[in-house]
């Protein structure tokens, strides 16, 4: 017994001990305590030591911004857990841009895009709807909504992003990124959850922050020019919405940043049907 405790450390050689004193009954039940911990939440020894293509925990993980993206493990998309979940819906993240916005972008010196997403793997119609509405084309000035041109020429921008991972849910399309969502991730939580990752480069928020207003007086632009409306005509008659999915990007240069992102969140979404 002293040659085979002094091997181990003194928890466990005190564990050890005590096991021996312990009557058969005694020692049944203790196993079936363990058996019942061993199916609890790992340890993160455990953790530690899991298979490459374990499903991510999505219980408390920070969130995520276009500026801080995490690596991908492409391995959890050929897991066994993901594919169990089979195919969902699909969908496209677009970026969007149009004359009205060019021309705000030249004056502040950075691109000015609407992101979004549209149902299926063509967002055609999405920008058909967003000539129609002329989205964007107002700004307020004083109390007075102006409707300012160039808003009703909305066309796609290319995000040329590289070749995706073998098995990715996201491919590289002429003018947006198609998705191919697992089953049963809501493909508008998903949504949600983008324009959460995109909100630090929201162009609203810039106008209305102290960098952004001291920005635009560099510039010798009215902030209030950022500040973006659309006209939706009701039964009550006409209102101004804000305009909030308009964000400062560059499509080209962060092109593999944004497919990542997408990918990102995609395998954030599956994680809690993956860990069933």
């Amino acid at each position: 017994m002293n040659i085979l405790t002094a091997a181990l450390n003194p928890a466990v050689s005190s564990a050890l001990a005590s096991w021996l004193q312990l009557t058969q009954e005694d020692r049944s039940m203790l196993r079936n305590a363990i058996e019942a911990l061993s199916t609890l939440d790992p340890s993160p020894r455990r953790s530690a030591m899991s298979a490459p293509c374990e499903p991510p925990v999505s219980a408390g993980l920070r969130p995520i911004t276009i500026d801080d993206v995490p690596e991908v493990d492409a391995e959890l998309f050929r897991s066994a857990a993901y594919r169990a979940l089979g195919r969902g819906p699909s969908m496209c993240f677009y970026l969007g841009g149009c004359r009205g916005l060019f021309e705000c972008a030249q004056v502040v010196g950075f691109g000015i895009y609407k992101a979004g997403f549209s149902r299926g793997t063509a967002a055609q119609t999405r920008f058909a709807h967003l000539r129609q509405s002329r989205y964007a084309s107002h700004r307020q000035d004083q109390d007075v909504m102006m409707a300012e041109p160039g808003f009703d020429n909305w066309e796609g921008t290319i995000v040329p992003a590289g070749v995706r991972p073998i098995d990715s849910p996201v491919r590289t399309l002429r003018a947006a990124l198609s998705i191919d969502l697992p089953g049963g991730v809501d493909p508008s939580a998903l949504d949600r959850a983008l324009m959460q990752a995109l909100a630090p480069r929201s162009l609203a928020g810039f106008a209305a922050s102290a960098e952004g207003l001291a920005h635009c007086r560099s510039c010798g632009i009215d902030p209030q020019r950022l500040l973006r409306f659309t006209v939706h005509e009701t039964k009550r008659g006409r209102t101004h919405k804000a305009a909030r999915e308009l964000f400062r990007l560059a499509p080209r240069q962060e092109a593999e940043t944004l497919a990542r992102l997408v990918e990102v969140l995609v395998i954030r979404a599956a994680a809690p049907l993956m860990n069933r």
